[in-house]
């Protein structure tokens, strides 16, 4: 199954190791200071040292210009003077993640589409037996201790709403919380799906989102379908091996499997969103949206810059506290009560800072030719839906699975531009 004629043995074990370390996502404390998951960040540095191919000078100038744009909203940011620790650990943390999630597009890109496809796949394999084992023998506790003695921050307590909403016990499977587990699922299956050359990888892919769905039983999973269809009709669309009926088919398809997905296990959880009532939802949702709306008011220009989150805990605790959300607030976590990247960007950045970063995306896709709608549309779609499932706007995992996805995209686009040419001569 792994083709290691592209890529050597020890190149696809380090990014195996990358990917597990990114889904457990260990953090450790060092007097008293929680810091970043080291593991990616080793496996990246191994990787970077493997692969022998310059880094892509267009990939250089995005790295250098988020890292000036980072730095500038902490030296516009409103609460320098109060907050200017938090500031510069926010922004070192930042830079952290982007340094890794740059050495994995430079480290993926430069692979073949059949290793891709056999990492992603592997990696598909290894979370089908280990979610199974976990959900029907003892590894379950096997997985608990290693939480408990090995991740111990933000660990999972909500299992009797588990067991309520979905019947079962969601599995964690060495991470910290079951959303860990489906965004993992997620990133490798979209991933796959991209490159993959299998002739019936819709069917492939739909059978195995059912699979993952049954046993995680997480409303993350919906955007594998989402994922499905946006790749299947744009950026595989070029291929002209799907007709146009059968197009029909796969949306078709595809929204009746969603949709009774979502009615059958979720039924309650959907009547409490409707309502207001489910504080997943309002955290993840309704928050950001009305703490965007306060920054877009007050500091417009270059919001409140990254890492400077404790600014907000008046207007955070207000919003909880007009949502009925009953938590206990400690200022050093604040951040955590933002938890959807896309609303934070803003927030972070403001306007000048937000549009500056979309900006240097915007050329860097352009520079690699994935500046085409079928390509951009999907990319955008993706990555947003990432976004709304997502906290930590600095942190390692985000900007990981937005390059994972980047360079994928840029290798199926290199595949399907070499079938051309082998079509023309």
């Amino acid at each position: 199954m792994i083709g290691f004629n592209e890529v050597s043995r020890l190149r696809f074990i380090c990014a195996f190791c990358f990917f597990i370390s990114l889904h457990m996502y260990v953090k450790v404390s060092l007097m008293g200071v929680v810091i970043p998951p080291l593991m990616p960040g080793i496996f990246a540095v191994l990787m970077l040292l493997l692969n022998r191919v310059n880094p892509n000078k267009n990939l250089i100038v995005l790295y250098a210009g988020m890292i000036v744009v980072a730095i500038s909203s902490m030296v516009f940011s409103p609460g320098l003077e109060q907050y200017a620790g938090e500031l510069v650990k926010g922004v070192a943390y930042y830079v952290y993640s982007i340094t890794i999630a740059v050495i994995v597009f430079h480290e993926l890109s430069s692979w073949t589409g059949k290793s891709l496809s056999s990492l992603f796949l592997t990696l598909i394999s290894v979370f089908i037996v280990g979610l199974m084992l976990e959900n029907y023998t003892i590894l379950r506790g096997v997985s608990e201790l290693f939480r408990q003695e090995i991740i111990i921050y933000d660990l999972y307590d909500a299992d009797q709403r588990d067991m309520d909403m979905v019947g079962m016990i969601r599995p964690k499977f060495f991470s910290s919380e079951p959303s860990f587990v489906a965004l993992s699922v997620l990133l490798y299956m979209t991933a796959w799906f991209i490159v993959t050359d299998v002739k019936y990888r819709v069917l492939v892919y739909s059978i195995l989102s059912v699979v993952f769905f049954l046993l995680i039983r997480s409303p993350v999973l919906l955007l594998l379908f989402v994922n499905m269809l946006i790749v299947a009709l744009f950026i595989h669309g070029d291929e002209k091996r799907i007709r146009q009926s059968k197009k029909y088919s796969l949306v078709l398809f595809v929204g009746v499997v969603a949709c009774s997905l979502l009615f059958y296990f979720f039924h309650d959880r959907l009547n409490s969103i409707v309502s207001l009532d489910d504080p997943s939802f309002l955290i993840r949702v309704v928050v950001p949206i009305l703490i965007s709306k306060y920054v877009f008011t007050e500091y417009p220009f270059f919001g409140i810059g990254i890492g400077g989150y404790d600014i907000l805990e008046y207007q955070i605790k207000s919003v909880f506290e007009s949502l009925n959300i009953v938590l206990t607030f400690d200022s050093k976590i604040i951040a955590s009560k933002l938890v959807n990247v896309f609303w934070v960007h803003w927030i972070s950045l403001g306007l000048v800072g937000g549009f500056a970063v979309i900006s240097l995306w915007l050329h860097f896709l352009k520079k690699i030719n994935l500046f085409r709608f079928r390509y951009l549309f999907s990319l955008i779609v993706i990555v947003v839906g990432f976004s709304q499932v997502m906290g930590g706007y600095n942190g390692v995992r985000f900007w990981c699975f937005l390059m994972t996805v980047m360079s994928v995209t840029w290798v199926r686009r290199n595949m399907e531009a070499k079938y051309m040419l082998r079509l023309i001569y």
